[in-house]
């Protein structure tokens, strides 16, 4: 089965910039809800079963997820790095839908239509390095 790691913040957050509290469990089962329905396996940090440390499962699920979603709405300093963590594993995709209120370092137009910032980046077939072809 394919698989989504979605990555976000817990429970009710602040928006530094604004001031509003967002409920990410929440919206955590909106998305859950829509990436089940599209037939992928959903999981959040939080659901790993894991003991110790969370950071080995968090990067093996940062590479190998088919598909990875990034909440932004709070621009939780984790979320930021997680994104920059997966782009770098998978460039291959990434898709930005901001909130019209979003100002992130690619862009300054925004959708007013849009409800949070959220990036979406899905896996490409892995390129062969031109010494595995050789």
């Amino acid at each position: 089965m394919k698989s989504c790691f979605v990555i976000q913040g817990y429970g009710r957050k602040t928006d530094y910039r604004d001031g509003r509290v967002l409920d990410l469990d929440a919206s955590y089962a909106i998305i859950k809800d829509a990436v089940e329905a599209a037939g992928l396996e959903c999981t959040r940090a939080d659901e790993i079963q894991r003991s110790g440390t969370i950071d080995l499962p968090m990067y093996e699920w940062l590479l190998n997820a088919d598909l990875v979603v990034a909440d932004l709405s709070t621009y939780h300093s984790n979320v930021v790095f997680e994104l920059g963590v997966r782009y770098a594993l998978r460039p291959h995709a990434t898709i930005m839908s901001p909130k019209s209120s979003s100002r992130t370092p690619s862009t300054s137009a925004t959708s007013p239509s849009a409800a949070a910032s959220i990036w979406v980046t899905t896996s490409a077939p892995r390129r062969r390095s031109a010494s595995a072809t050789s």
